[in-house]
């Protein structure tokens, strides 16, 4: 399947980014640079389910496909943190991320079972880069 080869290769990125040391600066830098990215997907992704809430014509292709690219980029951010549950969290980015690029392809059950839901995944990720921060 399409998203086993897309998880083993953000895996094997991970990997070799996890070979990296980074000083606490650099964690610190990075934390902030992730949790920004992370708010702005967040953002986009409440304003436009906000949009096809309240009006089903506002539904957008290529809004949706600015919403994979946000999440990815939020994903990568993350990358470099060295750090297990940040690394856990870089692959549920990464899943939102394919949810967006064909959310018809997800159902309710299958988000849940990728824990990808917006809520969960924006404290996970702000309680993950409060303890790399604070390391």
């Amino acid at each position: 399947m399409a998203i086993d080869f897309f998880l083993r290769a953000i895996d094997e990125i991970r990997q070799w980014l996890g070979r990296r040391r980074v000083r606490r600066d650099g964690r610190l830098e990075k934390s902030a640079g992730a949790l920004g990215l992370l708010h702005r997907a967040a953002v986009a992704t409440r304003a436009y389910i906000a949009d096809v809430d309240a009006d089903r014509r506002r539904k957008s292709r290529s809004k949706e496909h600015g919403l994979a690219l946000a999440w990815v980029e939020a994903g990568e951010a993350l990358a470099g943190i060295d750090d297990p549950q940040a690394q856990e969290l870089f692959r549920r980015m990464f899943r939102k991320a394919l949810y967006w690029a064909d959310p018809s392809e997800w159902d309710e059950d299958r988000i849940a079972e990728a824990g990808i839901g917006l809520d969960a995944l924006v404290a996970d990720v702000g309680a993950v880069l409060e303890r790399v921060r604070d390391a």
